[in-house]
């Protein structure tokens, strides 16, 4: 491998961008507690969820597997590049 400080870069955005997707989902939900309505009845627990939360967490893990692409597409042309054609080599042989 040619490059391993361009795979090592690409694999820590990766795993930054995952914690940023984690802590993003993390904000993305508030819970509100209701008092029963009627004397008796079980008090009720409300999920809210927050759309940009959400939807950044996903571009966060889309951005985070584009790396992991990049990372694996470095380390196995060994160069940012060039092509390697496996028919190519085949006939060479």
């Amino acid at each position: 491998m040619k490059y391993p400080m361009r795979v090592w870069g690409y694999g820590t955005a990766a795993v930054l961008m995952i914690a940023a997707a984690a802590w993003s989902m993390l904000h993305s939900t508030t819970t509100a507690e209701f008092a029963p309505p009627v004397h008796g009845l079980p008090a009720y627990t409300s999920t809210l969820y927050d759309g940009r939360w959400i939807g950044l967490a996903t571009v966060f893990v889309t951005v985070a597997g584009v790396c992991v692409v990049f990372a694996v597409r470095t380390a196995r042309r060994g160069r940012a590049g060039t092509m390697s054609h496996p028919v190519h080599r085949a006939h060479t042989m």
